[in-house]
């Protein structure tokens, strides 16, 4: 059994190069542009890691196995849907997860969950207690197949862009409650 880190911040010392999760943007993205984003602060990593070699033998030291990216963003009023929209300004401030993904021979064993969970209690601490507030943690499911996994978390498709979802901070403060841990 594999041991898996708790996601931390992507760091140059991650090993990125085995990373595949069966869909070639999301692996480019993780080894050739992930880190450079979150120095230029447009964004940040969190990526779970694997110390234990891949079946193939493959991966020297903390093999990254899991990861997922947020970034801030702006929704307009009338993207957003309508029961969350109601009574907003015409630019909504949310918390976007521009990727995620886990790799092939890690999936199927909670790890994608997991990682979901941890971004939206993240996504949480900034809502509550974060320097600027945000109304929406938003993604864009790539496929019916992401949507499917995404709508399990009880999320809200837009009504013109089906595939980008919405938790709005009232479902977070229900799940977490009124403060961050």
């Amino acid at each position: 059994m594999n041991k898996i880190t708790p996601p931390e911040p992507l760091r140059a010392g991650h090993d990125t190069s085995h990373f595949n999760c069966g869909q070639a943007p999301l692996n480019e993205f993780l080894q050739r542009h992930a880190l450079d984003k979150q120095n230029a602060m447009l964004s940040r990593t969190y990526a779970v890691t694997s110390s234990a070699r891949g079946s193939e033998g493959i991966g020297k030291g903390v093999m990254v196995v899991g990861y997922y990216t947020l970034t801030h963003a702006i929704v307009s009023q009338t993207e957003a849907p309508k029961k969350l929209a109601r009574g907003m300004p015409s630019s909504i401030p949310v918390l976007l997860m521009a990727r995620f993904a886990v790799d092939l021979r890690f999936q199927g064993q909670g790890l994608g969950r997991s990682l979901f969970t941890d971004a939206i209690r993240r996504t949480w601490a900034v809502m509550e207690s974060g320097a600027a507030p945000l109304r929406f943690f938003i993604v864009d499911a790539k496929d019916e197949a992401a949507k499917a996994f995404y709508g399990r978390f009880d999320m809200i498709p837009a009504p013109e862009n089906t595939l980008r979802l919405y938790l709005s901070y009232k479902t977070l403060r229900q799940l977490f409650g009124e403060t961050v841990t």
